[in-house]
């Protein structure tokens, strides 16, 4: 009996030393739980504040989101919904030809719907398993937003994309030794495998002569990929117009709007930029590519690429 009163003691005061560091860690894993969480209730604060009432989302767990945002029912989509129609079954060895099968019926799905952006999150395998490779179709996607906490062991951010709607690509400028190129400031710029290296000195803008005809086209959509763009620089695409038919520039442009660095962009090609623009009525003569930021900085641009565009439903 003595023997088992002591041994019992031994244990009690084990116990109680190891009790704070339970407690601490139990509170570390309840903090981080917290804040995987979080990133939920913001992106769906952002869905419900930046889409028109006719404009769809495709989302992973659907519930979630309509719980948060009760006024967003009946304008959310599942991924899996794109998984049935296909007639895939989600499953641990789903093949290529899987994925680009589920990929064709969802991009089918966009063309016909007013879908406006997709949320991608790692809790949901209907989700990643269509976009956890660097797949070459149709379905392409940038970056909107991202919803991430820093700081938790447990960080699963929500990533919101929009596509491109491309029927058709007129004209594609791939950056090669043989590619004209003009320079404005002190910009340092060259020409290598990667593809349209410019390195930001303070004043950097580059000008590439093309000619597209792009009154051909309803409407045009530009879409720019980059190999690698710095944290801290800015751009706009600048499309220069021939007013005149005379093969200059006649004083007429339209600005693109803003190059914004991607996470994690470094290293592979991505969607950096994409913008729709309806019909021009000139011909596009130069390309312009202005930066601005924090000196130092590289961007490289491995294609600009111009499509005719699409409306969902058309």
């Amino acid at each position: 009996m003595k023997v088992r009163l002591e041994l019992f003691l031994v244990f009690l005061i084990l116990a109680m030393s190891l009790l704070p560091a339970m407690w601490n860690e139990a509170a570390n894993l309840s903090y981080s739980s917290s804040y995987l969480m979080k990133n939920y209730p913001e992106a769906a604060k952002w869905l419900m504040q930046n889409m028109d009432d006719n404009e769809l989302a495709i989302v992973p767990m659907l519930g979630v989101f309509e719980t948060l945002q009760p006024d967003l029912k009946g304008r959310l989509v599942h991924y899996s919904d794109a998984w049935k129609g296909a007639g895939v079954h989600l499953k641990a060895d789903n093949t290529l030809a899987d994925i680009l099968l589920v990929r064709s019926y969802l991009l089918d799905y966009m063309k016909q719907e007013k879908i406006r952006y997709l949320l991608v999150s790692a809790t949901d395998p209907y989700s990643t398993r269509l976009f956890e490779k660097q797949i070459q179709d149709e379905l392409a996607l940038f970056e909107v937003n991202e919803f991430h906490s820093s700081g938790s062991l447990w960080n699963d951010p929500v990533t919101i994309y929009t596509y491109a709607r491309a029927r058709r690509e007129i004209f594609k400028l791939e950056f090669t030794n043989d590619t004209k190129y003009n320079t404005g400031g002190n910009a340092e710029v060259f020409i290598d495998t990667s593809g349209l290296v410019i390195f930001y000195t303070g004043d950097s803008n580059v000008y590439i002569p093309i000619f597209l005809n792009s009154s051909l086209v309803e409407k045009l959509l530009l879409t720019v990929h980059a190999a690698e763009m710095s944290e801290g620089v800015r751009g706009n695409i600048v499309l220069y117009l021939d007013v005149d038919g005379d093969g200059k520039w006649g004083g007429w442009e339209v600005d693109t709007g803003m190059l914004i660095p991607i996470p994690g962009v470094s290293g592979k090609t991505e969607i950096l930029f994409s913008q729709e623009f309806y019909k021009i009525a000139y011909d596009i003569i130069q390309v312009g590519i202005a930066l601005y930021g924090d000196t130092s900085q590289t961007i490289t641009i491995k294609t600009m690429t111009f499509y005719e565009a699409y409306e969902p439903g058309t």
